[in-house]
């Protein structure tokens, strides 16, 4: 958003809408360190004269973000993972909104991530039957500087094929279901808020979005085996800069270890809502039913 562009130039309004932009996004946290460091750097700027001291000062009452006061995150237990889908079919909701809960459970990925997908980021996988890709452009403003791409197993893959067909044209997966204000003209994507509240009403009011990605970052490791280098892959966690060179070595090298972890999770979900079906042989009416198998063997590091 600044790229090339003299610090005189930016002004307080532009900042504030990057920090609204983060805290909005879900990202309290981020939001609060990022105005630190504006506040360090127009601070720094004055002393070294680049700016005039009133200059220095606008950004300081940027704006105030509110912090998160709540209990530590939680992790979903096995039981509760294997309760959610069959709460997601009998809790009312729209069709679309399921699928996206479905999705943020089998894919660990942030509420935004998958709030504001858009339908041109899904493609299937070449020499992987029945496999997708899910390819997310990196957001200058509050994700890292790298692509990031998921490949996506067969159920995670049909829901996403669902729920494009329910997109009805629409250039997100999930299209926005009400206007947000009087000004709103529609055609956005799917409120972050509207996803949060489905899934607690399916899963209960202690369990966030973030906490599936806690939920895959804990069980997977300690239940399926899962080495944290490769949950933090599939996370999208930071790993510190990287030239072109690395990205395009890293991303290559990075597929088969994340498709291996994802497929593993999805079987051992599977499995787990086998496990709790009210009846032998039943299965949530909106999910597009898979085989139930042993979870495969991960690519092990020599």
């Amino acid at each position: 958003m600044f790229d090339e562009r003299p610090i005189r130039s930016i002004r307080p309004v532009e900042l504030r809408k990057v920090v609204k932009g983060i805290a909005a996004a879900g990202k309290p946290a981020q939001a609060q360190h990022v105005l630190r460091v504006i506040k360090s750097l127009f601070s720094w700027a004055a002393q070294e004269e680049v700016l005039g001291e009133d200059e220095a000062v606008s950004p300081v009452a940027l704006v105030k973000v509110k912090k998160h006061r709540g209990a530590p995150g939680y992790v979903p237990t096995p039981e509760e993972l294997g309760r959610l889908f069959w709460r997601l079919d009998t809790t009312p909701m729209l069709p679309g909104t399921r699928f996206a809960v479905a999705l943020v459970a089998l894919t660990a990925q942030r509420r935004e991530t998958v709030a504001a997908a858009r339908v041109a980021d899904f493609r299937p996988m070449a020499g992987r039957d029945g496999w997708g890709l899910w390819v997310m452009e990196p957001d200058p403003l509050i994700e890292h500087d790298r692509l990031h791409v998921l490949p996506l197993p067969p159920m995670a893959w049909q829901i996403v094929r669902v729920a494009r067909m329910c997109a009805a044209g629409s250039e997100y997966l999930f299209p926005q279901t009400r206007l947000r204000n009087k000004d709103d003209a529609g055609g956005g994507h799917m409120s972050m808020k509207a996803l949060a509240e489905a899934l607690q009403e399916a899963a209960g009011d202690h369990i966030s979005p973030h906490d599936m990605r806690r939920a895959l970052a804990t069980h997977g490791p300690e239940v399926l085996g899962i080495r944290d280098a490769d949950t933090k892959l599939v996370l999208n966690h930071a790993t510190g800069r990287q030239d072109v060179t690395g990205r395009h070595y890293a991303f290559h090298q990075s597929m088969p270890w994340k498709a291996a972890v994802l497929e593993r999770w999805e079987g051992w979900l599977v499995q787990l809502t086998r496990q709790a079906a009210p009846r032998p042989g039943a299965w949530p009416g909106f999910l597009p039913e898979v085989e139930a198998t042993a979870a495969p063997p991960l690519l092990l590091a020599g």
